[in-house]
Parts: structure tokens; sequence; C-alpha cells
């Protein structure tokens, strides 16, 4: 039988909670994707214009394309899409309430859809890292709720997506 040294619960609760508000701790700002314009041409490609919007207090990572842009999803419900090719060299940085404009030609792009940003957040993610190390102590099912916790509040911040698109005919 093995022996485990026991941590008391009230330094357990404390540690969860300390982890719970530090995980939390962001400015309520949001991502946004906007679509100002998308028009269809007579061969079939749509061109959509999309404006990434920071309104949070964080510096952003863009995820880029191949031609230097800022990568997006094309997301239609049922399924997903890159609708250019990604390559993420980590150069693109979208500051505290600043916006980037790309203008996206797409082909066979269904008649609804919307446009899904893609982001990271660097010093989030150097600080979960360093934050679920320090708290290996806690039971498993506290974790998998810190943890849950965690993932929600990042996606609303790096895969933000835009209201749906019509395609114009």
């Amino acid at each position: 039988m093995s022996r485990r040294k026991k941590i008391p619960l009230g330094a357990m609760f404390i540690a969860a909670m300390a982890a719970t508000l530090l995980i939390g701790l962001h400015d309520g700002g949001r991502v946004k994707v906007l679509v100002p314009t998308c028009s269809s041409a007579t061969n079939g490609t749509i061109t959509v214009t999309v404006v990434l919007t920071n309104g949070t207090s964080d510096v952003l990572n863009v995820v880029d394309a191949v031609d230097g842009n800022p990568a997006m999803i094309l997301d239609w419900g049922a399924d997903k899409r890159w609708a250019n090719r990604p390559r993420n060299q980590l150069k693109i940085f979208l500051n505290a309430n600043t916006s980037i404009t790309n203008t996206l030609a797409l082909t066979n792009a269904p008649s609804r859809f919307r446009m899904r940003g893609v982001l990271r957040d660097l010093a989030a993610e150097r600080r979960s890292f360093y934050v679920f190390r320090a708290l290996f102590f806690l039971p498993k099912t506290w974790l998998e709720k810190i943890d849950e916790r965690w993932h929600t509040s990042l996606e609303e911040k790096t895969d933000p997506l835009s209201e749906w698109i019509e395609v114009p005919k």
C-alpha cells in the first residue's frame, strides 16, 4: 500500500481558487471578425474583405498565411476549411485596440458561411504552462474544471467568428 502525503483540504482549495482567478483575469475586451464587403464575380469567385479587430488589452499573434496576410478559416457550420494556406511564422502581431484588414478571393464557397480568425495569445500560453505545472497536486476533477474554464476564456479571444454571410448572386 502506497503512502501518499496528505495535503490539507484548505491549502488545495486556496490553490485552486488562486489558479481560477489567475486564469480568469482578462479585461473582457473581445476580438472581432468583421466582413464589410462581399462581392461575387461572374466566374464564381467571391471577394471578401475581412477586418480583424483586437478589443482586448493584450497583444495577439495572428496566424499568417503563405502570402504574408492573416490566415482565415471558412466555416459553413457543417464543415470548415482554410480560406488560404497557413504558415504561422509568428510575424504578424495585433496590438491592443488595433485592427488589420485582408482581402480574400474564395472559389467554390458555400452560399452561406462565416469567417473565423486564427490568433494566438502567446503570453497566455506561457502563463498556462507555469500555472498548470504548479497545480499538479490538485485532484483530477478540479484540474479538469480549471482547464475547461481556461480554454473557454482563451477561445473567446483566439477563435473569433464573423456573422453569417450570404453570398450575393
